[in-house]
């Protein structure tokens, strides 16, 4: 899962798309040296247990709505702020870690 599998043209084995190579500043600055740094496996799995628990936030969440709503269908607009707004911001935060993980494990073979 870890391995990047590609031919002599440097286009991936599975895809055939050719992988990307970063566009690295040299000599090196220090205050960019973080973006070119390989994530360890612990760091990586760290980023798909903080989206598991995001997910799993996400699903009760909704399952509190339906039950809020459920239980108080006379408060529809109270109900519904107070899911939405936590939920729209875990929303955003999941999106984050999706994108750094893509990002860091797209550069991390490079």
């Amino acid at each position: 899962m870890l391995k990047v599998e590609k031919n002599d043209a440097n286009r991936s084995l599975k895809t055939n798309r050719l992988f990307p190579t970063a566009n690295k500043p040299d000599p090196m600055p220090q205050n960019l040296a973080f973006l070119f740094t390989k994530i360890t496996p612990e760091q990586m799995m760290y980023m798909w247990n903080v989206l598991t628990a995001i997910f799993v936030a996400q699903v009760l969440m909704v399952v509190a709505y339906c039950g809020a709503l459920a239980t108080f269908p006379e408060y529809w607009w109270t109900c519904t702020l107070l899911f939405g707004i936590p939920f729209s911001y875990i929303a955003i935060q999941q999106i984050y870690i999706d994108h750094d993980d893509s990002w860091l494990s797209t550069i991390q073979d490079l």
